[in-house]
């Protein structure tokens, strides 16, 4: 999403806003735009954790909104095996595989995603496809999820046929 100026520009002000801050402070900033109504909140539709301290700051958010549900997709997984026994229940993490950690995935039991590119591949897998993050907001399965873009293509391709 980067690519188009005004959302890069937002993302970089976020990080920006959460760079040097310790974990009290970053959720403290989190929960001053806090939305007033939200009872489900996915953390990052695009982006990562990119720090202990950020990621801990959004554990503290989780604490402070017991009532709140959260979820996230990660790549940084030793943030999360570094808290394995301080993540709030209501929080739902997983594991995104493609990155340089997967290793731990299976190390330490981690629920995951992992992105298919076929209907058959998941099912070969033995994995449910999540097509509306009911996986991703809670539960302890592990699940696929089925590969957008090459999808979109195939059915455009049909479609001009």
């Amino acid at each position: 999403m980067e690519r188009y100026p005004a959302v890069r520009e937002k993302a970089w002000m976020n990080f920006e806003a959460m760079r040097d801050k310790t974990p009290t402070e970053i959720a403290d900033t989190l929960l001053a735009c806090w939305p007033e109504k939200a009872t489900h909140i996915r953390i990052h539709a695009g982006g990562d954790f990119f720090s202990q301290d950020y990621f801990d700051g959004w554990l503290e958010v989780c604490r402070r909104k017991p009532d709140i549900k959260l979820w996230a997709f990660t790549k940084s997984i030793p943030f999360w095996v570094a808290r394995f026994n301080e993540i709030p229940a209501n929080l739902c993490l997983q594991a995104s595989y493609g990155g340089k950690h997967d290793a731990l995935i299976a190390e330490h039991g981690l629920k995951f995603a992992k992105v298919v590119y076929s209907v058959e591949e998941a099912e070969s897998l033995g994995l449910p496809i999540d097509t509306d993050d009911t996986n991703a907001i809670s539960g302890s399965q592990s699940f696929a999820l089925l590969e957008n873009f090459t999808q979109r293509k195939k059915n455009r391709k049909k479609e001009s046929e």
